[in-house]
């Protein structure tokens, strides 16, 4: 029950699950000013700003807002429609699923925040298709952003109180059109009013001024907490309309939850004619499992006798808002008070039918009918209990600073998991908030000294940032990171050595991964043994868009006699640098016209064009900071080593120049030469070789790591040589003697999994554990690229991965569909088949049923055989003879086959 009574009495409070407030007398406050606000005209020019010439609010562009996104005007006509001036522009964001706004109050965390987006679609784009996306605050998902019309406007409201200084408000693509902005407002709130239970916020449904002749809504100034309040828009024609100027002079007190005098002035009652003692209204909202809060405001606006009353009972969908205990008043100007929800009870839901029925009821004993002034409708929103820790945000957010990344790090880096963070990777317990547990950054342009702010990321277990052009001393930090598991700083300019303490992790079982220079004297592994040992660690990286590339190895030796250690061991094994030319610096520049062109840029260098007698080469000068070991391989079907420089921090490697460039680039739709069937089974077949060379011809083996179709680089007759191998692993075998029995009859050996997405075995992925079953699976991804001509993601195919498209193909069982459909003339389907069936079996998910690379040499060079006898090609068959005997006879195989366990 509501009673408003004017009797000379004390005040009596009641206690009650719902609560009313009458206070005594009211103080008018001034408008305090915009103090906190945060007002973004989204889609302004970049750094202006203005203030606005209704309500006089400032406004300042999303600058410093949002990295992501584009500036568009709406189209004229819906600019002449609206002469609210932040609907002019939008801020749409075509690229991205998640895009986000940073906002930082100044009254920082736990503190209570009206946040209101705004949105008008006005044609920006001159597509004439309003789009549909999702609204997110933080990881939570706020609401669906649907406009009925191109000149509709909508409003999304929420009153909230972070956990965090940062409040994250996303838009996401969900595949119905381009997401839009066209404001967005913060305003901070008393944290005594509008509470709701700990885990939620408060969703607007409706806030409605009642009597109001107005058709615009109340805002600022007249409201200083910047809330819309719009006319009540329900049939209101068996009701009067109440006015009364609320202008008081030397009062004392507070207005309840700080309602507007504009809104409080004016309400409804039933009119004497419809002669009802009682009002009704009802409303179906969207969501009609949620629960809502209700807010009834009320204010006497009538001068009444000391022997009238008002009392009125206001039930929703049958129940009491507010339970029996009435308030007394004493006579003064102004009675008015607020009825609404306590957190402390149920909140209302919709009826059966997904409705809200109110009535406002006249009690028997009151003289006058009810009113109303206000009222506000909330819908309990429920918050995920969990974000990422918010020290591990302030580290990501000063590591995106101090380095300027421009990667898409947008709104929480953790959740929800859909949008987690490039190079991110969380634990997400489910008692506590989420931790970055690891991070990498490899290859992402880092300059300047190791960031301190990784320090903060306590819980981190992996961190790679290899391949940047960090500097300066290793940062005895790292070492206390206590989670740390896996550590890669090759391919930076550090300055040594490394700090005892991380030597000493790794030594305990820390993976640390960094150039052989920046260990101490005498504390790499076997760098102080005999003078006279060589120890292959790693093939080198050489990459390239042009041509390149290849075997890398390099020679880690002790710093003192080193010279002397080289030519002593190259006299007594016959090493590779003793059969390559040596080449002084000054030739090498000579040689790349003084570094005049750049072909690329691998993990460990740049490499250049240049001339070797007349000869085009590929030159691959390795960081000043890098000693490395030059590996024996030699084949034709890998980029063959020329020479070599070494002369104090100079240390190159010169390669055959790879006319044709990769692979890759003529499989491209926008290469105008296709290549034939046969010249596609003869690149996949000396790409097979190469690979098998690596597992079987070298002692000890090697594993590639990143076989992909741009690491095959073509010569100028199109034959196909294997590249790049700074991700290459070696594998030890005891007693200097290796067989594939031997190396398959064990599990592997365990890596940091490293590898191009799309090609990286996921049985490796998973499991850390590495054998040639790795490479023999990327191969197939590329063969399944050299048959069909695509990518491994492509867009239009709803970025499903090649695999899982050949998959669907071959469930309908025309090859041809699978068939690059720009390969022309003959060729034997039957040959397609085949050599479909050897690239699915390649890519099977269990390393055992994977084929080895000598039986997959094997069967692309039989494929090859059948599709040139059936074309009867006489000079084609002789060449394809001599493939069939070049590398491996049939008994070989048997012999470098796995036993049988």
């Amino acid at each position: 029950m509501v009673m408003i009574l004017c009797r000379q009495s004390l005040l009596s409070v009641f206690k009650g699950a719902l609560i009313l407030i009458f206070p005594i007398v009211l103080l008018l406050v001034p408008a305090h000013g915009q103090s906190g606000f945060i007002s973004i005209d989204c889609g302004t020019p970049d750094g202006s700003s203005y203030t606005d010439g209704t309500t006089g609010i400032s406004y300042v562009s999303d600058t410093n807002f949002t990295r992501t996104g584009v500036n568009s005007n709406v189209s004229p006509e819906y600019k002449l429609q609206t002469k609210i001036q932040q609907f002019w522009n939008v801020r749409s964001f075509p690229e991205g699923t998640r895009n986000c706004y940073t906002l930082k109050p100044m009254q920082g965390k736990n503190k209570r925040y009206l946040i209101r987006a705004r949105f008008m679609y006005g044609n920006y784009d001159n597509l004439g298709h309003v789009p549909v996306f999702d609204l997110y605050l933080g990881v939570d998902l706020w609401d669906a952003v649907n406009l009925e019309f191109a000149g509709t406007s909508i409003d999304k409201e929420v009153i909230h109180v972070p956990p965090s200084d940062y409040i994250y408000v996303c838009l996401v693509n969900t595949g119905y059109g381009t997401p839009f902005i066209s404001a967005l407002e913060l305003r901070p709130l008393d944290n005594q009013i509008y509470v709701s239970q700990s885990g939620t916020a408060l969703q607007l449904f409706k806030r409605y001024d009642f009597g109001t002749t107005s058709n615009q809504a109340t805002r600022y100034k007249d409201d200083v907490s910047d809330r819309l309040w719009s006319p009540f828009d329900q049939d209101t024609d068996s009701w009067t309309a109440l006015n009364k100027s609320l202008a008081l002079e030397n009062s004392l007190g507070k207005v309840p939850f700080e309602l507007p005098l504009a809104v409080l002035s004016t309400a409804y009652s039933p009119s004497e004619a419809s002669k009802s003692s009682n009002m009704g209204f009802n409303w179906k909202p969207p969501n009609s499992t949620s629960s809502y809060y209700f807010y009834m405001h009320f204010a006497e606006l009538q001068d009444i006798s000391n022997n009238q009353s008002r009392v009125f009972n206001i039930f929703i969908n049958g129940d009491l808002l507010v339970q029996p205990g009435p308030v007394f008043l004493d006579q003064i100007p102004l009675r008015m008070g607020t009825a609404y929800s306590s957190i402390s009870d149920p909140v209302f839901t919709p009826d059966s039918e997904g409705k809200f029925q109110v009535w406002i009821n006249r009690t028997e004993n009151s003289t006058l009918p009810p009113l109303i002034n206000a009222m506000e409708i909330y819908m309990v929103k429920q918050l995920s209990p969990q974000a990422t820790n918010e020290k591990d945000v302030y580290a990501m957010l000063d590591i995106k600073s101090v380095y300027r990344i421009t990667k898409n790090w947008q709104g929480d880096p953790c959740a929800p998991k859909a949008y987690l963070w490039d190079g991110v990777g969380c634990s997400y317990d489910a008692n506590n908030p989420y931790s970055i547990i690891s991070l990498d950054l490899s290859s992402s342009g880092l300059k300047g000294e190791i960031a301190p702010y990784i320090m903060n990321l306590t819980m981190l277990q992996h961190l790679d940032l290899s391949n940047n052009n960090l500097s300066g001393k290793v940062p005895p930090f790292l070492g206390q990171l206590s989670f740390l598991k896996f550590l890669n700083l090759r391919g930076n300019s550090f300055t040594g050595p490394v700090p005892a303490a991380l030597l000493q992790r790794s030594n305990n079982g820390l993976s640390l991964s960094i150039d052989p220079y920046l260990y101490p004297s005498c504390s790499l592994p076997g760098s102080c043994q005999k003078k006279k040992s060589v120890v292959p660690v790693v093939v080198g990286s050489v990459c390239g868009v042009v041509g390149l590339i290849t075997a890398v190895a390099l020679l880690i030796w002790c710093h003192r006699r080193r010279r002397q250690s080289i030519e002593s061991n190259n006299r007594e094994k016959g090493s590779i640098v003793s059969k390559k030319q040596q080449f002084p610096y000054s030739e090498i520049q000579r040689i790349t016209n003084n570094f005049e062109s750049v072909l690329g840029e691998g993990g460990f260098g740049k490499v250049y064009h240049g001339y070797l007698n007349n000869n085009e080469v590929a030159v691959k000068m390795l960081s000043s900071s890098s000693l490395k070991l030059l590996l024996r391989v030699h084949h034709k079907n890998l980029t063959t080593l020329v020479g070599y420089c070494n002369e104090g921090t100079n240390i190159g490697l010169i390669y055959e120049y790879m006319a044709m460039g990769n692979l890759r680039s003529h499989l491209s739709g926008n290469n105008e030469n296709v290549l034939t069937w046969e010249a596609r089974l003869r690149i996949a077949i000396d790409t097979a070789q190469g690979l098998e060379y690596l597992h079987n011809g070298c002692k000890p083996p090697i594993i590639h790591r990143d076989v992909k179709s741009t690491n095959i680089l073509l010569n100028e007759k199109f034959q196909a040589k294997l590249g790049d191998f700074g991700l290459s692993k070696i594998f030890p075998n005891e007693g200097g003697t290796h067989s594939m029995s031997t190396f398959n009859d064990t599990p592997g050996v365990s890596t940091t999994v490293a590898g191009t997405p799309g090609y990286l075995d996921p049985e490796y992925y998973v499991s850390n554990w590495l054998n040639e079953k790795s490479d023999v699976y990327s191969f197939g991804v590329v063969l399944l690229e050299i048959i069909t001509g695509q990518p491994v993601l492509a867009k239009n195919r709803e970025n499903k991965h090649i695999i899982q498209w050949v998959n669907s193909m071959l469930a309908q069982g025309d090859v041809k569909k699978i068939l690059d459909p720009r390969i022309k003339g003959d060729f034997d389907v039957n040959t397609v088949w085949k050599a479909v069936e050897i690239s699915m079996a390649c890519v099977a998910l269990s390393s055992s049923a994977r084929p080895t690379m000598s039986r997959v040499a094997i069967e692309l060079k039989d494929c090859l055989t059948t599709e040139l006898s059936t074309r009867k090609d006489v000079s084609s068959e002789a060449e394809s003879k001599d493939y069939s005997v070049e590398m491996i006879s049939r008994s070989m195989i048997t012999a470098l086959s796995p036993q049988a366990r």
